[in-house]
């Protein structure tokens, strides 16, 4: 049985007739077992492929028969979602579980940000990211009911996007309970920056988000 209603294929052909100009990759990494949610992830994904075929990519790759092919991706749990450029050479955007409810919102505006290459930012935002040159990894811990996630999650990934040094995660909560145990995991949007270096609850300002970076960055320069 389809995941996607008529209506909202309908809405997402428009957004991608729309929205969509250069080819997308969807990486995705999977188990067959243990896995709550491989399966609907992996129907989800080829459902948001098939609308726009000709300008989205899916590749899956099982971990347990391929394993060799997904550690190219560096992947640090399974399931995970990469969203690339058709290059592979954008490989900071992940989903780690499933992006359902309001985290589907999240999913669509990337696949849009990667194909048109249209990011935009408070004035001044994206020259301080730019900036970066450090390796930086922010997690955002999201669940699906949660309506003010995708919001932390679009500006980790959007700083992913516009620097090669960035990684942002998003990772479902519940999927990942002992990974949500170790950084105290209470409330969300939880976004935790170079594990645990820096770290803050709530949908921020782009802005304020930058800040919480740089305190991050000027931590790891002080410790080189």
């Amino acid at each position: 049985m389809p995941i996607l209603t008529d209506d909202i294929r309908g809405q997402l052909k428009q957004i991608f007739d729309a929205g969509l100009k250069d080819r997308v990759k969807l990486v995705y990494i999977f188990r067959e077992f243990d896995c709550q949610y491989c399966s609907e992830i992996r129907e989800l994904l080829r459902e948001v492929r098939d609308i726009k075929p000709e300008l989205i990519d899916l590749k899956e790759i099982n971990f347990e028969l391929e394993k060799e092919e997904a550690e190219k991706y560096n992947p640090a749990r399974i399931p995970a979602t990469f969203i690339m450029d058709e290059e592979e050479t954008i490989r900071g955007i992940v989903y780690y579980g499933i992006p359902s409810g309001y985290e589907f919102s999240s999913l669509i505006e990337d696949i849009t940000m990667v194909s048109s290459g249209k990011v935009d930012f408070s004035p001044g935002v994206e020259d301080r990211i730019k900036a970066i040159d450090v390796p930086i990894n922010i997690k955002v811990f999201v669940t699906p009911t949660c309506p003010y996630c995708p919001r932390a999650v679009r500006v980790a990934h959007k700083f992913a996007y516009i620097n090669r040094n960035i990684v942002g995660e998003m990772i479902e909560a519940i999927e990942f309970p002992e990974l949500s145990d170790q950084f105290m995991v209470h409330a969300v949007p939880k976004i935790v920056i170079n594990d645990g270096l820096v770290q803050f609850e709530g949908a921020v300002p782009d802005t304020m988000f930058a800040d919480y970076v740089e305190e991050a960055y000027k931590l790891v320069k002080k410790e080189a």
